[in-house]
């Protein structure tokens, strides 16, 4: 029972470098599911998950620039939240960077 909880229930996603991390030990635990209880998930229930889990800086984006007419797939989901998440994580750094040499 433990495995579904930990599946259904993720935590939500704050701060940029948290979000790789973050995504991949939830897939982590919906492999496990899938090994201990022989229960896959749908790509529009992971979907829904990922949105979920997601905070208003990410899932904003997804859904407005992602969602259009043609719909949205968990795989595209994924790779456009981490590629924002990288972007935002890229940025971050070169504006500490950039202050630290002031």
């Amino acid at each position: 029972m433990q495995a579904y909880g930990d599946v259904v229930t993720p935590p939500t996603i704050k701060g940029c470098h948290r979000v790789v991390p973050m995504i991949q030990q939830w897939e982590g635990k919906v492999a496990g599911l899938v090994n201990r209880c022989g229960e896959k998930l749908s790509d529009n229930i992971k979907l829904a998950f990922l949105i979920g889990m997601l905070d208003k800086e990410f899932a904003e984006p997804l859904i407005n620039n992602r969602m259009g007419d043609k719909g949205l797939d968990y795989k595209t989901a994924r790779g456009y939240v981490l590629n924002l998440a990288n972007q935002k994580a890229s940025a971050s750094r070169r504006s500490e960077e950039h202050t630290s040499e002031l």
